[in-house]
């Protein structure tokens, strides 16, 4: 549990990169874009896979019920039982999980998890610690016979995996199964001052969903009793209404070991910015997040990203990521106003365009070398619109010596194309990305050669 919200998953000492990272890309993505189109429709085709992203809890949540500071911290979609243990045993979810054994004996087709984070910068040893958090997973089952079995099967997990009783039944909470635990866990962090910390635990059951919902309250107990039942209810009706706008259907995912994924989420939904957690974001760049999709009449939209590289003792990098940002307009007019203002910010910001095949309604490949960004890293990009749906997709290196000897980390201009063309398949058809995409070897071989030469530079269209 220290490893997990102390370093977060290597991330945690990676938020001096992400800091330095993030101010660039959200001021890049003020202006947000995008339509889109392999054969370019003006919207996605629906997906019949349940939007389970859609469904977790969110910072505006608990911003609804007057508690701010909350945000998406990590976030991770899978149907492999094995890799949801994994997940969130890297994450220090033993509280929760029991070293795998509560979500590994749920019996779910499908897993969703949401770590939501209050956080702050301790100053005696300089790194962002938890307050308090809010976990949420949302698990499908094939039937509602199976998923009330599951109900049974996390009840008892949880009970058995911490220091839980059953609190009652709330008949406040509209679902066909309610089930809440209250009790105490074991603080994780050595820099708190108490040993141990309250925690509530809910499971809730509304056809064949089930959502585990647990508030682990480390430094400070913001959130009620009283609250905590209306995030429950929030939670409940979300379970009843089972869908969502589809973006994640068609988000391209990358087969990564689950201590390399870090964010699997909705950043904004019904128009409205939803927020990360103090590593990923200040409050000011929310704010100005939310202005952009309001301004820009943004729908919906995802960010999903993961670790291609890391030295293999963890902690310090350097760090290859990979990132898709994914976003739905309105109309092909605001997809195309926002993408030509986004690759213009992009261009004046030092990038410049290379090669590539034409994807979509419009595409452009652009990247900008070490000697040109702050602190080595390197940027390839490829932004392409479809229809009213827009990616921005990237490939990010800090240009620091591996533990290769002789190696530095570069950005693959060839890698992200190869994963554009991948991720335009994913918008035509969701059946395309129903599974994860192995890392491609060009991107693997890129990141870690020894010399590399950049992208030659296309002339201004």
């Amino acid at each position: 549990m220290v490893r997990s919200l102390r370093s977060a998953h290597s991330h945690q000492s990676s938020a001096k990169l992400v800091g330095r990272v993030l101010p660039l890309l959200l001021s890049l993505l003020v202006a947000l874009v995008a339509p889109f189109v392999h054969a370019a429709p003006a919207a996605l085709g629906r997906s019949s896979e349940v939007d389970l992203p859609a469904l977790a809890l969110t910072g505006n949540d608990l911003i609804g019920l007057g508690i701010a500071g909350y945000g998406a911290k990590s976030s991770y979609l899978t149907a492999d039982a094995d890799d949801a243990e994994a997940f969130l045993t890297h994450w220090g979810m033993d509280e929760l999980n029991d070293d795998g054994a509560v979500m590994g004996d749920a019996g779910a087709d499908r897993f969703y998890f949401q770590i939501l984070t209050r956080e702050y910068l301790n100053t005696d040893i300089n790194e962002i610690l938890t307050r308090s958090l809010v976990f949420d997973a949302i698990l499908e089952y094939t039937d509602e016979d199976a998923a009330s079995d599951g109900v049974q099967a996390l009840t008892d997990g949880l009970m058995a995996a911490g220091s839980l009783s059953v609190a009652g039944p709330n008949t406040g909470i509209d679902a066909d199964e309610v089930v809440l635990l209250t009790g105490t866990g074991k603080t994780p962090n050595p820099y708190k001052a108490a040993d141990t910390f309250p925690r509530a635990n809910a499971i809730l059951r509304s056809g064949n969903l089930v959502a585990v919902t647990a508030l682990l309250a480390y430094d400070v107990a913001d959130v009620t009793r009283s609250d905590f039942e209306g995030l429950l209810a929030i939670q409940a009706d979300r379970l009843a209404e089972g869908d969502g706008p589809g973006l994640s259907a068609h988000l391209l995912r990358l087969d990564v070991p689950p201590a390399d994924a870090s964010l699997d989420t909705y950043t904004a939904l019904d128009g409205v910015a939803l927020p990360g957690s103090a590593t990923w974001e200040t409050a000011d760049a929310f704010k100005a997040r939310q202005k952009s999709a309001t301004d820009s009449g943004l729908v919906a939209s995802m960010h999903y990203e993961v670790l291609t590289y890391r030295t293999q003792d963890g902690d310090p990098g350097p760090y290859a990521f990979f990132n898709v940002f994914l976003y739905e307009f309105p109309s092909r007019r605001d997809a195309r106003l926002a993408f030509d203002d986004l690759l213009g910010q992009y261009l004046d910001a030092g990038f410049y365009e290379y090669g590539g095949p034409e994807l979509g309604d419009e595409s452009a490949y652009i990247y900008r070398g070490p000697d040109n960004s702050e602190q080595g890293q390197e940027y390839a990009v490829a932004l392409v619109r479809m229809g009213t749906t827009f990616f921005l997709l990237r490939h990010l290196t800090k240009a620091a010596e591996t533990d290769q000897p002789g190696v530095v980390l570069h950005a693959s201009p060839e890698g992200v194309i190869t994963l554009a063309e991948a991720q335009a398949d994913c918008l035509d058809d969701a059946e395309t990305c129903a599974d994860p995409m192995p890392v491609p070897r060009i991107l693997k071989r890129d990141q870690v050669r020894e010399d590399a030469t950049p992208p030659a530079p296309l002339e201004r269209r």
